[in-house]
């Protein structure tokens, strides 16, 4: 439109559930449909969104609402401008509707934050961050009314909160091995400060949880001052985290990082589900172990353990290697379940893929989905060759799917595309081969 301003739509709607999936034109469970105006200018950006949401899962289905509009404004400081640190300050309004008599909600919010960063000359780094925010709710059929009818069915509820937080840093580095390698090893720990805002009484459980739900607690976001993620839910209290990270470098490019941490909730209420690894006063053990040996040779391992009985609650490993010809990648998920995130079962995977490039312009790829956990079994299995040129582009796929969620089937199905390039792509699922009901 302008250098400052921009606007677009991203539609994508089916009149059938399993056309996009039986086809495979997408994948997705849920399409997203929007419409936006975005700014540019400087530091700050600002966005309208007008969204809509369509669930192509068969089954019955919690309705998914529509965000009519949703509006973003941020502006960032310039670094060092404000007491040595940066502001940044973020505003939204969004309106959720839904059909029927289900429940609607309309939340302004407004935060802003401050961060400065100083390196003492003996080496300790210190992260300075004082942050607040305010938003307002209005909501109307409240969910929470349908389950406690003390509860009001259309209120109004403001909510405030204010948040001072630091986090120190000592890196110790030295060389080993006769000055083949670096190691470094480097202590952390943070302190996060706020009113106890959470006390359970009604207004708490009036306000809507709509983007709070997906708990994900790791070594990412041990030291945030939310680990809720979205808005709805905010963690306060006060809270002391702590870890310890390690390095190994070698002069060859291998390396090696292990990081372990976890905190202690020193003052406010439980307000995290059971099985989040937060619920209680001191946390879970959190982690993360990388290595590589080389380019063609790389590993990424998290974990989670309970802090009593050093029972595994999450594992998540990858390991990548290969040639510039063959590629092999493998990933194991367990994840343990969490209250109150429809999660309510353990879940145990294990992928593996490969790649094999024949020459330049073939390659062959093939993949399977293995669950492992409560109910074992293969979940989908592909195989596929393809051809790539300057004009041309070919491929057939075949894959086998059991029990996918999404459809409730078991099926095997051959994929058949062409491609010319600068020009399009024909697709054709010649065949559809022993369906049968999960």
């Amino acid at each position: 439109m302008t250098n400052t301003w921009r606007s677009g739509f991203d539609i994508t709607r089916s009149s059938d559930k399993q056309y996009m999936r039986l086809y495979d034109i997408s994948s997705e469970s849920v399409f997203s449909n929007e419409a936006y105006l975005e700014r540019f200018s400087g530091r700050d950006y600002s966005k309208i969104s007008l969204m809509n949401f369509q669930d192509v899962r068969l089954g019955v289905n919690e309705e998914q609402p529509d965000a009519l509009p949703y509006i973003t404004h941020t502006m960032i400081g310039e670094p060092n401008a404000m007491f040595g640190g940066r502001w940044k300050a973020d505003m939204s309004l969004i309106a959720l509707n839904r059909e029927d008599n289900n429940q609607d909600m309309q939340r302004e919010a407004f935060s802003a934050e401050w961060e400065r960063t100083d390196i003492a000359n003996f080496g300790l780094v210190n992260t300075y961050k004082l942050s607040g925010r305010a938003d307002l709710y209005s909501v109307q059929n409240s969910d929470a009314y349908k389950l406690d009818p003390t509860l009001e069915k259309n209120l109004v509820e403001p909510r405030g909160i204010v948040t001072a937080s630091i986090v120190s840093k000592y890196p110790l580095i030295n060389s080993v091995f006769d000055n083949q390698a670096k190691a470094i090893i480097e202590p952390i720990a943070g302190i996060n400060l706020s009113p106890d805002i959470n006390d359970n009484d009604d207004s708490d459980d009036a306000i809507p949880n709509e983007d709070s739900l997906d708990i994900r607690f790791d070594s990412t976001n041990l030291f945030d001052d939310n680990r809720y993620p979205g808005i709805d839910r905010q963690e306060d209290g006060g809270r002391f985290s702590y870890g310890v990270k390690t390095s190994l470098y070698d002069n060859d490019g291998r390396s090696g990082k292990l990081f372990v941490g976890q905190s202690y909730r020193f003052y406010g209420d439980k307000i995290f589900p059971n099985g989040s690894g937060l619920e209680g006063r001191l946390s879970d053990i959190v982690g993360q172990l990388k290595l590589r040996y080389s380019k063609d040779l790389e590993a990424d391992y998290r974990f989670q353990f309970d802090n009593e009985h050093f029972i595994a609650k999450k594992h998540e490993a990858q390991v990548t290697g290969g040639t510039d010809d063959f590629r092999v990648r493998t990933r194991y998920i367990y994840i343990n379940s969490v209250a109150g995130t429809g999660f309510d079962e353990s879940r145990e995977q294990l992928y593996l893929g490969d790649l094999y490039n024949i020459n330049p312009k073939w390659s062959i790829t093939s993949s399977a989905l293995v669950d492992i956990g409560e109910e074992p079994g293969l979940r989908n299995a592909s195989a596929g060759v393809s051809y790539n040129d300057e004009c041309f582009t070919f491929s057939l796929k075949g894959v086998r799917t059991i029990a996918d969620a999404a459809s409730g089937e078991n099926d095997m199905s051959f994929m058949f595309k062409i491609g010319l390039k600068n020009i399009g792509e024909f697709s054709e699922n010649e065949f559809l081969l022993g369906e049968d009901e999960y």
